[in-house]
């Protein structure tokens, strides 16, 4: 089977692995155990790619629920989620079959069609994780942090000792923050500002999709960016086309925005 994932080294135990170019996961290895922060799209089998990396035992953390996310869950025994995203996994896991009959035809559609008609295309059991627990590797700790709005129960995970913030979706580039589940932008801006107490124990972050790492930094022009949508109104925004519909552009600068609607205002 052609591999879709690819890896990359991050240093202080830390893997990426890149999903085609259509999100991220990591391995976090600790002393005693390894750590994978989400579980790709469920077209290749993640277990076999991570023990390419590991053969420490394994503990599994979704950041948020969405698909991208959450669809390698199958297989694991179990993964770690925010209950207040738990309805947005079931939703997107019964759509699982969906999605692999929208993917071009090719080994790994083929590959999940069989999974799917194998009958082992399902989710893992979840736990509840919530703001403040955290994950224990054996001595590498990690510190679940909520920043809601990309969805409810967005979780991101400090590692103090790589000095590093695992964001999923949360942080990101092109923020989404028009669908349905989205929180409002104010209640985004008020995630934002709710790490102040962390900012000094991280120097980047490691977000669910792309190859590279970002400096927390950029947390700053999130904000900025926040501030001024909510100030503006977006009143200069042009409308934009994206598959689940219609929605607004608010521009941190010509790479990376905020992507709304004007219910979230």
């Amino acid at each position: 089977m052609q591999q879709r994932a690819r890896f990359y080294p991050l240093g202080d135990g830390i893997t990426l692995i890149d999903d085609a170019g259509e999100s991220t996961c990591y391995v976090v290895e600790g002393p005693e155990k390894a750590l994978i922060v989400d579980t790709l799209n469920g077209l290749e089998d993640l277990h076999a790619l991570v023990r390419r990396v590991t053969d420490k035992p394994l503990v599994v953390f979704n950041t948020h629920g969405h698909c991208d996310h959450i669809y390698g869950n199958m297989f694991f025994d179990e993964a770690y989620l925010n209950r207040a995203d738990w309805a947005i996994h079931d939703e997107f896991f019964a759509d699982y079959e969906n999605y692999v009959r929208s993917q071009p035809e090719g080994e790994a559609k083929r590959y999940a069609l069989s999974l799917i008609e194998s009958g082992k295309a399902k989710p893992c059991p979840l736990k509840d994780i919530q703001p403040g627990d955290t994950i224990d590797l054996g001595g590498r700790v990690l510190e679940a942090i909520l920043v809601a709005g990309h969805t409810p129960g967005s979780l991101c995970l400090l590692d103090r000792q790589s000095r590093t913030l695992f964001t999923g979706d949360a942080l990101c580039h092109q923020l989404w923050m028009q669908l349905d589940h989205s929180t409002s932008i104010r209640t985004l801006l008020e995630s934002l500002n709710g790490l102040d107490p962390w900012r000094g124990e991280f120097d980047r972050m490691a977000m669910g999709h792309g190859i590279e790492t970002t400096p927390a930094s950029f947390i700053d022009q999130l904000k900025d960016c926040a501030e001024d949508l909510l100030r503006t109104g977006g009143k200069d925004d042009l409308p934009q086309a994206w598959f689940g519909g219609e929605g607004y552009r608010h521009m941190i600068d010509n790479e990376h925005w905020i992507f709304y609607t004007k219910d979230k205002l």
